[in-house]
């Protein structure tokens, strides 16, 4: 009898030691369960950079399939298997139009115009890849001071005249806007465009800053002795003479919080977000060439960053 309660002991010690096992491992368990997709439109190296920067900010234990859109098996892609889609570049934006499933999709490396084009539907949310518009007015005026600012926008993206208004009143400057239609000439607007203007907004737009144009382009400015600022560091490398943007590991961090809003239960409170960290690159070669003594680039950072917080 004693051998037998002796038994019925070890079988409830054992019991409850596995149940006890089984409650520590049930939070590991469902944190596994959440499947993240990441679509990313090419394989390039910031890409990479905000991918690894989003695998290892993404809190809990999910998984990660990394797919470009020509590589991904549409039958995988359901709310069933997974939790949250990631898209890098357009063309995954663009691929993720075309998804039916009731999935939450966060959108990066698009612009403002492009997201206008993706499937905004309620659980849709996109980060740009440009800059506010107003932070980039109010770094120009900081960095140069300008009387008159020049942007060439394509038609379909043509800043609205209230906003232009609107920034104009706010940092006393002209911002005077060329629009570009297929078939100009982006060398030739460059150069009539900054005849009556101080500097050059470079905003992103494919059709007018690209491989064929941005050397014409940045050497018709320097010509005229008038400054290229870009939304793009490379272009700055290039010969523009600075760029306020935000690196692909920041990008990650960004989206990684969204992400965790999303996967905990907490989604976003807006649909769009400008990028809330941002870096600036000054080319001082160039600055040097047009006689420009510029400010710091760590004090205008601060400077925009206490005039944003305001």
């Amino acid at each position: 009898m004693k051998e037998h309660t002796c038994q019925q002991r070890i079988y409830r010690d054992c019991f409850q030691f596995i149940a006890l096992l089984w409650l520590l491992f049930l939070p590991m368990v469902a944190a596994a369960s959440e499947s993240v997709l990441i679509i990313k439109s090419n394989d390039n190296r910031y890409f990479s950079t905000s991918i690894e920067q989003i695998i290892n900010n993404v809190s809990g234990n999910p998984r990660f399939n990394i797919s470009t859109p020509d590589s991904i098996d549409p039958a995988q892609i359901s709310p069933d298997k997974v939790d949250l889609i990631i898209t890098l570049g357009a063309d995954a934006a663009d691929y993720s139009t075309g998804i039916e499933q009731d999935i939450p999709i966060i959108h990066s490396y698009i612009t403002a115009f492009q997201h206008q084009h993706a499937d905004n539907g309620r659980k849709h949310y996109s980060l740009f890849l440009e800059q506010p518009l107003a932070r980039y007015i109010h770094f120009i005026k900081l960095l140069l001071a300008p009387e008159a600012v020049a942007v060439i926008q394509p038609d379909q993206q043509q800043i609205s005249k209230q906003e232009i208004k609107s920034l104009q009143d706010k940092f006393a400057l002209t911002i005077n806007q060329e629009v570009f239609v297929e078939g100009d000439n982006p060398i030739k607007v460059v150069r009539n465009l900054l005849a009556d203007n101080d500097v050059l907004l470079s905003l992103p737009a494919p059709e007018i800053y690209n491989n064929k144009s941005l050397k014409g382009i940045l050497l018709s400015s320097y010509r005229q002795q008038k400054p290229v600022i870009s939304y793009s560091p490379s272009h700055v490398r290039s010969g523009a003479l600075a760029s306020i943007y935000t690196s692909p590991a920041d990008i990650g961090k960004q989206i990684a919080i969204l992400a965790n809003q999303i996967l905990h239960a907490r989604p976003p409170t807006r649909t769009v977000y400008h990028a809330d960290k941002f870096n600036i690159l000054i080319n001082q070669q160039v600055a040097q060439s047009l006689g420009l003594q510029l400010p710091d680039s760590d004090r205008l950072q601060r400077q925009l960053i206490q005039a944003e917080q305001r």
